[in-house]
C-alpha cells in the first residue's frame, strides 16, 4: 500500500457566513433600526470593521448581544 501525501485529498473550505446588516438585526429583536445603531455606536453590539458607511455583524456577535438582553448601552466593567 502506498502512503498518501497529506495534501492529496482536497479539504472542504469552511462556509463564510453572510454578514448581517442593521436591518437584519433589527428584525431579529423587538427593537428599531435606530436602537440597533445606537447599540453599535455605544459599543454594546460589536460589529465587523466598517467598510464605507455600513455596519455589518457576524451571527456570533448578534447572538452574544441578544443573550445579554440586547442592551442599548454596554454594561459597566463589573458586569462585563
Amino acid at each position: 500500500a502506498q502512503a498518501r501525501h497529506p495534501r492529496a485529498a482536497p479539504t472542504a473550505m469552511p462556509m463564510i457566513e453572510k454578514p448581517l446588516t442593521v436591518q437584519d438585526v433589527a428584525e431579529l429583536v423587538p427593537h428599531t433600526v435606530c436602537w440597533v445603531r445606537d447599540a453599535v455606536n455605544s459599543g454594546a453590539l460589536e460589529s465587523l470593521p466598517r467598510v464605507g458607511r455600513r455596519h455589518l455583524f457576524t451571527e456570533a456577535h448578534v447572538v452574544d448581544w441578544i443573550s445579554k438582553g440586547a442592551p442599548k448601552f454596554p454594561g459597566t466593567l463589573r458586569e462585563r
